[in-house]
């Protein structure tokens, strides 16, 4: 890093940070990057499902109008960039559990709140045999699932042929704070921004933030069963291959050890088989601690000590949705002095 000059330093790349570095790089912005590779950050273990229409109660997703376009558009965007395929398209079918929900879904089949992620509500079961679905269900769009795995891969391939990743950890408490910036080993950057997941904990610009740590647990499943639609209903079903699949997730705030756990196992294979009829066969666990806070939204904002070192954080088990969007909202607040969204600034807990 010597005498090198820069407009950015980004902390940190799992998901958060490696969506950052595209945002960048389309605005023109020079950058440098530091990976730790941490073995089990969450963002390589996400399933990557984005959902318009998620929770036990079927509500459409916080901000779907403004998160959802955005997403679409950013990740098709990215395939193109880092010549990797990672981001499908595909619908969401949400089973109902009575009449009653299903004649309130076909209230609000004509409602605009939600037109745009309704493709089609079922009154009658799809007629798929290794499916439960007596009162029908709610086919989605604008929907699907990201490859995180794939496309933190092809994020780092691409940096590394441009020679703006450097292996290994930012220490916050060497940087050096100046009038214009921040100097690291002789570096220089305009700003520097964390995306730092739960390593945000020992961030001292960055005290006492109220994240709560929640690990969550997923398998890989065989079964021969041919289908591209993705099922949610209390589980995901999401085909990766033939006869390949992946379900999750459990969210256990309490047990937060590595590893999988026949407690996780159970709790889904006995969720799946409250929708699924055919014998799965579980082929391998994964597992993740997530970056969620107290009120399950995403921490923005700039250090008390400096206004050139920036947080992105806590997106919790959506990042996938959220961070396209906010990465791009943070970008605005630095260079163009747009006001940080109350809901997402990290001070809302230090009121």
């Amino acid at each position: 890093m010597n005498n090198k000059s820069t407009n950015y330093f980004i902390a940190g790349l799992g998901l958060a940070g490696a969506i950052m570095a595209i945002r960048l790089h389309q605005e023109g912005k020079s950058f440098m990057v530091w990976d730790d590779d941490s073995e089990n950050a969450a963002s390589k273990a996400a399933a990557g499902l984005f959902n318009p229409i998620s929770g036990r109660n079927m509500v459409k997703t916080w901000k779907a109008d403004l998160l959802f376009p955005e997403l679409m558009d950013f990740y098709s965007n990215a395939e193109i960039l880092l010549d990797r395929k990672f981001f499908y398209p595909r619908s969401i079918y949400r089973p109902f559990i009575s009449t009653m929900e299903q004649n309130e879904w076909m209230g609000r089949s004509s409602n605009d709140h939600y037109i745009p992620f309704i493709k089609e509500v079922l009154t009658q079961p799809m007629g798929l045999p290794y499916f439960k679905d007596p009162y029908g269900g709610l086919l989605l769009k604008m929907s699907g699932n990201v490859v995180v795995k794939e496309f933190l891969s092809g994020v780092r391939d691409w940096l590394k042929v441009q020679g703006l990743m450097i292996h290994g950890k930012l220490p916050p408490e060497k940087l050096n704070l100046v009038e214009n910036g921040v100097i690291f080993e002789g570096g220089r950057a305009d700003h520097v921004i964390f995306c730092e997941g739960l390593g945000a904990m020992k961030n001292p610009f960055f005290k006492d933030l109220p994240f709560r740590p929640v690990k969550g647990e997923g398998f890989d499943i065989a079964c021969e069963v041919d289908m591209d639609l993705i099922y949610n209903r209390g589980i995901f079903v999401i085909p990766i291959s033939n006869n390949k699949f992946k379900i999750g997730a459990t969210y256990d705030n309490h047990n937060l050890e590595p590893g999988n756990t026949k407690k996780g196992e159970k709790e889904l294979l006995d969720k799946l088989y409250q929708i699924w009829n055919e014998p799965v066969t579980i082929e391998s666990g994964w597992y993740g601690v997530r970056p969620a806070t107290k009120d399950r939204r995403p921490m923005l904002g700039c250090s008390q000590e400096s206004d050139r070192v920036w947080m992105l954080n806590g997106f919790g088990a959506k990042g996938v949705s959220l961070a396209p969007y906010y990465s791009k909202h943070l970008l605005e607040v630095i260079e163009h002095k747009k006001e940080l969204e109350s809901a997402v600034n990290y001070n809302r807990f230090f009121s």
